[in-house]
């Protein structure tokens, strides 16, 4: 279940809800445009990756009154679909894809595989560019 409350800000403030959720925000929290958020609120409106980085700065671009990440956002601005896989091109749930370099594939052997030999590849290994497509460190002479 939930998680419990902690003590709150102090002081005779107002209880402050989250922007995008509207759940009250109680512990941490993050302002964007002076209004409060959840950590977890912040997420890509396409892929669900979370907006904030190491540092706890929110990092996001707008794209037509929705906040995406830059990847989702440049795919966006060149007229693509964000979800949509560089391999085979179907959607991809959310949650179920993988980022190389500015690609994206469903996280599953048959889309994210060596251009050259097919051996499957995961976010683990070296994996090296050749004219824009993952090719293993086998083949990457």
């Amino acid at each position: 279940g939930g998680g419990g409350g902690g003590d709150g800000g102090g002081g005779a403030s107002a209880s402050v809800n989250c922007t995008a959720c509207g759940g009250a925000v109680t512990g941490e929290f993050l302002r964007v445009e002076q209004k409060p958020y959840h950590r977890d609120c912040l997420v890509c409106a396409a892929c669900r990756r979370s907006l904030v980085d190491a540092q706890n700065r929110v990092v996001f671009k707008e794209v037509d009154g929705k906040w995406h990440c830059e990847p989702c956002a440049d795919v966006i601005d060149d007229g693509g679909d964000p979800l949509a896989c560089d391999a085979c091109n179907e959607q991809i749930p959310v949650g179920k894809f993988v980022r190389w370099a500015k690609f994206k594939y469903h996280n599953e052997a048959r889309c994210f595989k060596c251009a050259k030999c097919a051996k499957a590849l995961s976010v683990d290994m070296d994996i090296f560019n050749h004219n824009n497509t993952p090719v293993c460190e086998a083949c990457r002479e």
